[in-house]
């Protein structure tokens, strides 16, 4: 081995090559020995020490050494992905003459089987696509079909794409490659290669690939797009691209599937197969199942326009029509059902009496006011069946109390892992947090032990944003095993520009963490009872006895995080135990629960439904300052501060994250209406996040729910079924749940809606789409009476953009549930001249409530 080492050092590749092809498998295996202690000796900065023209000789010839000293084919595979190999390698070249040359001294068999795990390489990154070549054409090996790989290939021969006559390029050497008959249909079937549709048209000009096979990779592009404006970018290739009769006949399949994705993308598919009415009638039908139960009225329009002149077109086809259109007797819109009846009474003639049936069967799902004309039309004897005037709401279930505290060490790490991860339920990090104080307090060593590994992983996961999270719970853990903090929270908790929830939070987090360090006590005094974060008074006043018993003084945080969440109205013997309590702490408990704990402030702005200013902050939720009975931290009092304070502090929303975490509710479990003033603010993102994470959270949550809850409910109505699927239900399950436990203002809902419709917060169209959905959960009489509430401002002298749809939806929830009374604005719009659909659903109304 000492001549090979020798030629190594001595930069001579030529002659390493040749004493390779002499070596036995036993002195390759001593040579990979010799060369690894060489390379390690050399430590990795000592090529670039020195000047490139000394040392890359000895580089290639030690690479090319180690290579050929490898035991088999898949260790070479290892040997060339490694880090350490690849990296001066792609410095080297790939194309260096002296790889091939090494590998060339193995059998064929062994190449062909190197190019699978370097064709795996590829997807990292890896620049081995030459070797790889260059290993198939000299093996005569069926190359690899990874996407990967075809990807580096179609880059590779359409290089020079500049050059004016790219085109004859592409084509050439694409005709004179071995591999292009087995890798182009490869290429072409794949939905990961990155096509262009300059090569996709150049080789279809030049016979290489059919039209069939191009729509095929448009069409696959579209459907595989992660995102709109992906899908939207192939959309117009696609439509550049002009697929004929033919071709659309080919693919009916795919058109159909695009009648079920976005608008636009729908709108493409429906033209499309539309014009293939004359090549197959038969398909009317289909396309009418898709395209009229879409919630876009102006494809549903569109199509039964289609339909309409279809039957016109050609009678005999009419009982086709008629009953394609029925299908839109189950869209949501009221609008849209009746346009469908209109045009299936216009052909009911020439269609004759066998689609009667049919037509009777599919009326049963029409709205109420609909469905009064459909009886009339399709003789359907006795009057529409109404729903019960009662609403189906959510019954409310029984207050969910938290578990006890983990018994086990394993329980508690187990506990705290998942909060560390990112587990964000508040009942977890308040078991999870109570657990380490109680078990550090009987044994931390044993719980050190097992809660290592847990410290470790979370060091690793870093820290999800500027400001504290519960994950935050890792601190604690760290104070049990001893172990100093992580780096990124340590800087995290340097900064510590937090808003109150988060600072009062990572209070309550220190605070424990000092405790295990100098002497856990038993328990904490603010692990709530109920999982909302309510805390009952007995309990309090329960532990803070034990904690004089034990000659303990609570922690200030604990304790102020406790009285804010300790259940108001203690009974006679709870305030008799408190008064008796003799501690500092104990007579701030007593004197919390005589003054019924923190007073309630109303949210509502002075003159927010004064007319003619349209401005948001004359209608924004107003969040005056909380006044605490007793003396709190300043954590503690910056929550119950105005919204000035409560959003100061760390201002970078895109850094720490502006959405409100669900610990937020629980923080403050008894004033929900002010919490949510305080962190309710009118920007898209935030207003969202709200939505999702935490509104659910204050629906549940206890205190009287006032006009910032309202009005997030009511500003809620806008979101989309399409773009904020997740934001709108948790809005309408917020409505149910509140409903449900008889929270809902209903008219103080109604009144705010009509202010923020009128100043274009909210589109009346949109608003009256998701009240759909809440009603059609069960709560007619619900909506009805929000709506009623919201017509006189919205209609007012001039009615606003989108009242037909709020007209349509009130009528249908009033024949619904029964609903009566005169709505005088909605009457004096019901008696002017015209034919509108605000003043045709007014009408509707009007007689739906005599």
């Amino acid at each position: 081995m000492l001549r090979l080492i020798t030629m190594v050092e001595d930069g001579d590749v030529r002659a390493v090559l040749r004493e390779l092809a002499g070596l036995t498998p036993a002195e390759r295996g001593r040579g990979r020995t010799a060369l690894q202690e060489r390379r390690s000796s050399m430590g990795a900065t000592d090529w670039r020490a020195r000047p490139v023209d000394e040392w890359q000789d000895e580089r290639i010839a030690q690479l090319a050494a180690e290579l050929g000293c490898v035991k088999d084919a898949r260790a070479a595979g290892a040997w060339l992905r490694r880090d350490t190999n690849a990296m001066p390698l792609a410095v080297l070249g790939w194309e260096h003459e002296w790889l091939p040359e090494v590998l060339n001294l193995r059998p064929v068999a062994w190449r062909a089987e190197l190019i699978g795990p370097l064709a795996s390489a590829l997807e990292r990154g890896s620049g081995a696509f030459p070797l790889i070549e260059r290993l198939v054409r000299d093996t005569g090996a069926t190359p690899p079909t990874s996407t990967a790989f075809l990807n580096r290939w179609l880059n590779d021969r359409n290089r020079a794409y500049a050059r004016p006559d790219h085109a004859e390029l592409l084509v050439g050497r694409l005709r004179d490659d071995p591999m292009t008959p087995h890798l182009l249909p490869a290429a072409l079937r794949d939905s990961g290669v990155h096509w262009s549709p300059g090569m996709l048209e150049t080789l279809g000009a030049a016979g290489m690939i059919d039209r069939l096979a191009i729509l095929d990779v448009y069409v696959g592009k579209l459907f595989a797009a992660p995102d709109r404006t992906v899908r939207w970018h192939w959309l117009g290739i696609l439509q550049a691209f002009a697929p004929t009769t033919a071709e659309r006949l080919a693919r009916v399949p795919d058109h159909l599937t695009m009648l079920d994705g976005d608008s636009k993308v729908a709108a493409f598919a429906l033209e499309s197969l539309t014009a293939l009415d004359a090549a197959d009638p038969e398909l009317l039908t289909e396309v009418s199942e898709r395209a009229l139960r879409r919630p876009e009225k102006k494809l549903v329009r569109a199509h039964l326009s289609t339909l309409d002149a279809v039957a016109r077109r050609d009678p005999g086809r009419a009982g086709q029509v008629v009953l394609a259109a029925a299908v839109a007797f189950q869209h949501p819109d009221a609008a849209m059902q009746e346009l469908a009846l209109t045009t299936a009474g216009r052909h009911l003639e020439a269609a004759g009496p066998s689609v009667l049936p049919e037509l009777r069967a599919a009326a049963e799902t029409l709205d109420p006011a609909v469905a009064v004309r459909a009886g009339e039309l399709l003789g359907m004897p006795g009057e529409v069946a109404t729903a019960p005037a009662a609403d189906v709401l959510p019954v409310p279930g029984p207050p969910v109390p938290v578990p006890d505290a983990p018994a086990s060490a394993a329980e508690v790490a187990a506990e705290v892992g998942a909060v560390c991860a990112g587990d964000q339920d508040v009942v977890a990090f308040e078991r999870a947090l109570d657990g380490l104080v109680r078990t550090a307090h009987l044994d931390r060593d044993g719980l050190a032990e097992v809660l290592r590994p847990v410290v470790r992983a979370a060091a690793k996961r870093g820290v999800p944003s500027r400001e504290c999270t519960t994950a935050d719970l890792r601190e604690v853990a760290a104070a049990v095993t001893g172990d100093a903090l992580d780096d990124a929270l340590a800087v995290r908790r340097g900064h510590r520009a937090f808003r109150p929830p988060a600072a009062l939070l990572a209070d309550r987090i220190s605070e424990a963490a000092d405790a295990v360090r100098a002497g856990p006590p038993p328990f904490l005094l603010a692990t709530p009872t109920l999982a909302t974060g309510a805390l009952d008074a007995a309990v309090l006043v329960e532990r803070v006895a034990a904690y004089e018993r034990l000659g303990l003084t609570p922690g200030p945080h604990d304790l102020a995080q406790a009285l804010l969440r300790v259940s108001p109205g203690a009974d006679d013997a709870v305030l008799a135990g408190a008064g008796g309590l003799g501690s500092e702490a104990g007579k701030q408990v007593a004197a919390w629960l005589s003054a019924g704990g923190v007073a309630h402030r109303s949210s509502a702005p002075e003159d927010w439904e004064r007319p003619g200013r349209r401005w948001e902050k004359r209608w924004a939720a107003a969040a005056p300052r909380l006044d605490p009975p007793v003396p709190l931290p300043p954590a503690a009092t910056d929550l119950l501060a105005e919204d000035e304070v409560f959003l100061s502090g760390c201002t970078d929303f895109s850094c720490c994250g502006a959405a409100p975490r669900p610990f937020w509710a629980a923080q403050l479990p008894h004033h929900r209406d002010e919490l949510t003033a305080r962190i309710y603010r009118d920007t898209g993102s935030r207003r969202k996040a709200m939505a999702r994470w935490v509104l659910p959270l204050l629906a549940e949550g206890g205190g009287p729910a006032g006009y910032a809850l309202h009005l997030v409910l009511a500003r809620g109505l806008e979101f989309s079924a399409t773009d904020q699927p997740h934001d709108r239900t948790a809005v309408v399950d917020a409505i149910l749940i509140m409903a449900g436990r008889g929270d809902l203002d209903t008219a103080l809902m109604g009144r705010q809606l009509a202010v923020v419709i009128r100043a274009d917060a909210v589109l009346a169209a949109r608003a009256a789409a998701t009240l759909r959905v809440v009603a059609d959960a069960g709560a007619d009489r619900t909506v009805f009476e929000i709506v009623r509430a919201a017509l006189p401002g919205v209609l007012g002298d001039e009615p606003v953009r989108g009242a037909g749809d709020l007209l349509a939806l009130a009528a249908r929830c009033a024949l619904r549930s029964n609903a009566g009374g005169e709505i005088p604005e909605v009457t004096a719009v019901a008696g002017r001249k015209g034919s509108s659909l605000v003043v045709k659903n007014a009408r509707t109304l009007r007689d739906a409530l005599a």
